[in-house]
């Protein structure tokens, strides 16, 4: 069951880095969301993946540390 779980967690952390990576790479904002970066609305996505990137890293972090996952 333990492998299960992070396997899970894993899996989870993982749906979620494509939209983080946007944060690293500003022009994936025009190729995923065909949002200019230099817009107003290509700002608040590129913010979006900064957050996005807080619960990959939380994610992984659970993977590992049963404290977390609460």
């Amino acid at each position: 069951m333990e492998l299960a779980t992070k396997l899970s967690w894993f899996g989870l952390g993982a749906v979620h880095i494509l939209p983080a990576a946007v944060l690293f790479a500003p022009m994936l904002t025009q190729y995923l969301y065909e949002v200019s970066p230099d817009a107003d609305v290509g700002l608040l996505i590129i913010h979006r993946g900064a957050l996005f990137l807080a619960i990959v890293c939380i994610c992984l972090f659970a993977a590992f540390d049963l404290r977390v996952r609460r």
